[in-house]
C-alpha cells in the first residue's frame, strides 16, 4: 500500500534505484475506496510523474511492467511509456489493452525501432490497420511474429504484401503456409515458390483454386528428382487428387498429360480416388505386366476406353525408361517419354484432342515437330476428345 510519505522520499538524495523500483512496481497500490482527489490519489499520481522522469531506464521499466497488464492504467502514462526507449516501451506494447489501435498505427509511423514492432505483432489481438503498419516498416523477423500469431488479422493485401517484400525467405513461406485461412489468391502465388515440402502441407492444409490444383497436379514432376516420384508425400498427393475428384478434374487428359510428365504417382492416385480404392491396391494393378489389371481399374474409373491403349502403353514406356533415366535430364527424359507415346498414338491410329496433342509436342525437345507432321499426315481411325 502506498504511503504519501513515499512520494516526499523518492525526491530525496540518497534513494537508490532498487528502492525506486520497488516503488514503481507498486505504484498502483492503494487502499479500497481510494479517489484520485484524495490523499492516496494525489500521491500516486505524483509518484507516477516522477518515475516517468526518472533517469535510471530500470525504474521507468519497472513501471512499464507493472502498468502493461492493468487495465486501470492511465492512458497519458501508458502512452508516455509506449513512447519511451524500447526496454520501457516493449512491456506496454505487446500487453497494455489500454493503447487503441489507432494509437498502435501512430507508435508505428513514428518509430525506426524493430524491438517495438516485434512486441506490437506478439499483442494477443493486431487489427488489420496495426498488421499493415507493421508489414510496411518492420522487417522479415517481425513479419515472420504477425504471421504466426494466430490473433493477428492480416488481410488479403497485407499477405501479398508480405509476399512482395520477404517472399524469398524459407521462414515466411512455411509461416504462411502454417497460416489457418489463405485467401486464393495467395495460395496461387505461394503454389509458385515453396518447396515440395511446404507444397504438401499447402495442399494439406489449404484447400487451392481448382484450376492451381490442376496446375500443380502437372507441375509437382518438375519438383522431383528424374523417376516416378512426384515429389509430394502420399497423404498430399491423395488430398490433391481428392479435391481434383470433387471437381471433376481426374479426367483422361489430365491423366495423359501427368504422364508425359513422368508422374505415374498423380495417375495411381487419381485411379485410387475414382475407384475407391486404396492407393496400394491401385498400384499394384497399374504397374501390374498383365494388361488386364490395368485394363480393369480403368473400366472401374468410368473411363473412356478410347484412351487405354494409349495409357497403357505410356505406363509400360515409364517402366521401361525407369533404367534410362539415370543419365538423362528432367527435360530429355520427359521428351523420351513423349516421343515414345506419340509414336505409339501414331501406331494405333488414335487421334488425340488438339490441346492434349499439342501439350505432348511441347513436352518433346528433338523429335517433336518429325511425329507432329506424322500424325497430322495419319488418317486417324478414332479420335480421343476429353
Amino acid at each position: 500500500m502506498i504511503n504519501p510519505r513515499e512520494y516526499v522520499a523518492t525526491t530525496q538524495a540518497g534513494q537508490t534505484v532498487e528502492q525506486r523500483i520497488a516503488l514503481a512496481r507498486r505504484a498502483l497500490d492503494a487502499p479500497a475506496g481510494t479517489s484520485a482527489n484524495d490523499a492516496y490519489g494525489i500521491a500516486q499520481k505524483l509518484i507516477i510523474q516522477t518515475i516517468l522522469e526518472d533517469a535510471e531506464v530500470r525504474v521507468r521499466q519497472a513501471l512499464a511492467e507493472t502498468l502493461a497488464n492493468r487495465t486501470d492504467a492511465p492512458r497519458d502514462v501508458i502512452l508516455a511509456l509506449a513512447n519511451d526507449v524500447d526496454l520501457v516501451a516493449v512491456p506496454v506494447l505487446s500487453a497494455s489493452e489500454v493503447l487503441t489501435p489507432e494509437e498502435l498505427v501512430a507508435i508505428i509511423d513514428k518509430s525506426d525501432s524493430l524491438q517495438k514492432f516485434a512486441a506490437i505483432a506478439s499483442r494477443d489481438e493486431v487489427p488489420s490497420a496495426v498488421s499493415l503498419g507493421l508489414i510496411e516498416k518492420a522487417d522479415a523477423d517481425t513479419a515472420g511474429i504477425l504471421l504466426n500469431n494466430p490473433g493477428a488479422d492480416i488481410p488479403e493485401a497485407g499477405l501479398h504484401r508480405i509476399i512482395d517484400l520477404h517472399g524469398s525467405e524459407e521462414a515466411i513461406k512455411a509461416a504462411l503456409v502454417n497460416r489457418d485461412v489463405l485467401p486464393a489468391t495467395v495460395i496461387e502465388r505461394m503454389v509458385s515458390l515453396v518447396s515440395s515440402n511446404l507444397m504438401g502441407r499447402l495442399i494439406s492444409r489449404h484447400r487451392l483454386p481448382i484450376a492451381t490444383a490442376a496446375r500443380v497436379a502437372l507441375e509437382t514432376r518438375e519438383r522431383a528428382t528424374v523417376g516416378l516420384a512426384t515429389g509430394l508425400d502420399p497423404e498430399s498427393l491423395e488430398a490433391l487428387a481428392e479435391q481434383l475428384f470433387e471437381n471433376a478434374r481426374i479426367t483422361p487428359s489430365l491423366l495423359m498429360r501427368s504422364l508425359c510428365m513422368g508422374n505415374l504417382d498423380l495417375v495411381i492416385a487419381g485411379l485410387s480416388v475414382r475407384c475407391r480404392v486404396s492407393a496400394d491396391y491401385a498400384r499394384r494393378r497399374v504397374l501390374s505386366e498383365a494388361a488386364g489389371e490395368l485394363n480393369e481399374l480403368w473400366r472401374r474409373a468410368e473411363l473412356p476406353l478410347i484412351y487405354l491403349p494409349v495409357v497403357s502403353a505410356a505406363v509400360g514406356v515409364l517402366r521401361e525408361t525407369q533404367a534410362e533415366s539415370a543419365g538423362l535430364s528432367v527435360d530429355r527424359y520427359r521428351g523420351l517419354i513423349v516421343d515414345r507415346m506419340l509414336a505409339r498414338c501414331e501406331m494405333l491410329g488414335v487421334k488425340l484432342a488438339k490441346a492434349d496433342l499439342e501439350y505432348m509436342i511441347a513436352q518433346s525437345q528433338d523429335t517433336g515437330a518429325e511425329l507432329m507432321d506424322l500424325l497430322a499426315s495419319a488418317t486417324p481411325q478414332r479420335t480421343v476428345n476429353v
